[in-house]
């Protein structure tokens, strides 16, 4: 079976447009990605469509006008797109880490494990043959989809290898070739598999990343160990040492109409090979932003070039960077959120990024005294500074001047800061990898195992209760320092289900939240609870953040399961099945003033979550004076087939009332007409 998205009616955003002034809520959901490291590019006679690892994204031929599609304005099933195809329909065939998408400009079809015969949803790459039928890799299986039947060739088909498939290419004569890591070249068709390696032949490895066939149908192949042409049995190697070739890890080989073969490499940048003359563009002599190519498609007057740092457009003279992304964020790993008074969102993600509206500032270590580019966490300050732990020191960040605190300037025990906590006295606790530090006007006191009965120096988490009323979490367990007493829980004397101690978070009725690497654990005085995957609505036992909202809600982000929504009596968890959240696995979380979540991914990005999703809000800040509408939440939500929509007016108005699906399709049209001031239900 197939799965088609056409229309949604459990989750939905409500628009409400009043004349003359008009109101849009923000979508629900919303997933700021970096598109920078290009996977796949496929082009139509209008469109690049490009597969990044933060979503698909339509380019304009003519205009370079971007589109990203992620899992919040669409129904891919997740951002990470491995593969595009384009089938003799024009219709978009889509790989991604989480399943097969087909686009036809309109409808999408997503199939998975769950709905087809699809046997693994992580798609590596793709191909079209000749009567349209597609030819998908998935781990080391080979898969044929006519659009009705599925057939999976594998090791009991005589597909006999023991490593991954990267690629697959089709032949004039209908024949598969099969790019493996570490198994040579299969080559499959109606007679079975042949197997071309190093050890039976000539090719000069055995790591296969792209092959490509010229007109005269040799098959021209990157490896590991160089570039390959094989003729017949044949096969003629270059490498670094015979030709210009400048590198000899070779990620991908494309063909142009005039025979030219556009050569990307690992290390090297891209070379140009006509048969008779090389010519080599790197980061130096061109506009390439890197050395390392991941990606070509050619028309030979045009040439797309994708990088694992974006993608440029070569005419054979001039170089045009062309956008990927939907968002200023350097990488899609997000590993610390904080929100300063003022509502700017601080963003850890190899580098520091600063969201302040629409504003996107990334300090990274080339522009700023930020000492690395990894950071572990964010603290605002008593007077609105942010504190940065990174892999390479602590450093302080007024608005204008960096002070950076490392090893070699001050008492730290180590630059790599994994948590901080700032007292309200202005006093800072500091969990570095050797051990706790308290720091308070240049002093700078040390715990560790030598002098204290900390269980571990390896310190991941800290939350404070009062002054000198600390708790501690290590790899090695869970702590309490209370002046200079101390109290050590772990597997052994206590509920921990686990020494590993993530995260630690006080509610507003004192009791202590602990995330642990086993579970969820609340401690009230002497009372511990713990929840886990077996007792409770918990998704997944390793608990990597916890952020508790003004009503004392938990928001709970694991490593593999999702967030939940914990309320002390129901639970509630997001995932990639059920909402638009594009991993399972959650860093970090914050929560901005208006209630919106902001939840950072381990490779899926920046994801906000507007919980009232039919609640109007002040959009644009600051001009709250010319609201003259307000839409209350619609109850009941959840709901089944009705719910009941209340809205205000304060002044005459023409009203539109619209509802859309999280995914941005319009359901229908409850209203559009003149009203007068009043509550009002529909």
């Amino acid at each position: 079976k197939m799965m088609t998205y056409r229309t949604l009616n459990v989750f939905f955003i409500l628009l409400v447009f009043v004349v003359p002034v008009s109101l849009a809520q923000k979508q629900e959901w919303e997933i700021y990605t970096s598109g920078n490291e290009i996977k796949a590019i496929a082009g139509d006679n209008n469109f690049l469509w490009t597969g990044t690892n933060g979503g698909l994204v339509k380019i304009s031929k003519t205009t370079a006008e971007t589109t990203v599609y992620t899992t919040s304005n669409s129904p891919l099933p997740g951002i990470q797109i491995t593969s595009v195809v384009i089938d003799k329909n024009q219709v978009k065939c889509i790989g991604t880490n989480n399943g097969l998408v087909k686009f036809d400009g309109t409808n999408w079809t997503v199939y998975n494990t769950s709905n087809s015969g699809l046997p693994g949803n992580s798609v590596i790459s793709m191909a079209s043959d000749g009567s349209g039928n597609i030819w998908l890799v998935n781990s080391r299986r080979l898969v044929k989809f006519d659009e009705v039947n599925w057939t999976v060739l594998d090791w009991n088909s005589g597909l006999k290898i023991y490593d991954d498939i990267l690629t697959v290419t089709i032949d004039n004569s209908g024949t598969k070739w099969l790019g493996t890591r570490g198994s040579g070249i299969v080559k499959y068709n109606d007679s079975g598999f042949e197997f071309i390696k190093t050890s039976n032949s000539t090719i000069p490895g055995d790591y296969i990343y792209s092959i490509a066939f010229d007109a005269n149908q040799n098959a021209w192949i990157g490896t590991n160990n160089g570039l390959a042409k094989m003729t017949g049995n044949i096969f003629q190697a270059f490498n670094s040492s015979n030709s210009k070739l400048p590198d000899n890890m070779v990620n991908v080989v494309k063909i142009d109409p005039a025979g030219t073969k556009w050569i990307g490499t690992d290390g090297g940048g891209l070379a140009s090979y006509n048969d008779v003359e090389w010519k080599v563009y790197n980061e130096d002599n061109s506009g390439l932003p890197t050395y390392r190519i991941t990606s070509i498609l050619t028309t030979g007057t045009e040439t797309w070039i994708g990088t694992n740092s974006g993608m440029v457009k070569f005419n054979g003279t001039s170089w045009l960077p062309v956008k990927t992304s939907n968002s200023d964020l350097p990488y899609n790993y997000i590993s610390a959120i904080a929100i300063d008074n003022a509502g700017v969102k601080w963003i850890g993600a190899s580098g520091l990024t600063a969201i302040d509206g629409n504003t996107w500032t990334v300090f990274r270590e080339s522009n700023s005294g930020l000492p690395g580019n990894n950071v572990y966490c964010i603290a605002i300050g008593n007077s609105g500074e942010k504190w940065v732990g990174t892999s390479n020191g602590l450093a302080r960040f007024d608005g204008v001047s960096w002070t950076v605190y490392k090893t070699g300037n001050s008492k730290l025990p180590s630059n790599s800061i994994y948590a901080i906590f700032v007292e309200t006295s202005g006093t800072l606790w500091i969990a570095t990898a050797k051990g706790l530090v308290k720091f308070k006007d240049n002093n700078w006191t040390i715990y560790n195992k030598l002098n204290s009965d900390i269980p571990s120096d390896n310190v991941l988490a800290i939350a404070g209760e009062s002054s000198d009323k600390i708790w501690i979490g290590t790899d090695a367990g869970l702590a309490y320092l209370n002046g200079t007493n101390w109290t050590v829980y772990k597997k052994d004397n206590s509920l921990l289900p686990s020494n590993n101690i993530r995260k630690i978070v006080t509610d507003n009725k004192g009791i202590k939240w602990i995330g642990t690497e086993g579970g969820l654990v609340t401690i009230n005085g002497n009372t511990w609870n713990v929840f886990k995957s077996t007792n409770s609505g918990l998704p997944y036992n390793d608990v990597s953040t916890i952020k508790i909202d003004n009503q004392n809600i938990k928001w709970i982000g694991t490593s593999g399961g999702g967030l939940a929504r914990f309320n002390d009596v129901e639970w509630k968890v997001f995932n990639t099945s059920n909402s638009p959240l594009p991993t399972g696995d959650v860093r970090s979380f914050a929560i901005d003033g208006d209630g919106n979540k902001w939840i950072g991914t381990y490779f899926g990005g920046l994801a906000v979550y507007r919980e009232s999703s039919v609640g109007i809000h002040d959009l644009i800040k600051g001009k709250t004076s010319n609201i003259s509408a307000v839409l209350e939440k619609n109850y009941p939500n959840p709901f089944n087939e009705t719910t009941t929509i209340d809205f205000i007016l304060e002044a005459p108005s023409q009203v539109v009332l619209e509802i859309f699906s999280f995914r941005g399709e319009k359901i229908c049209q409850l209203a559009n007409e003149q009203k007068s001031p009043g509550k009002y239900s529909v």
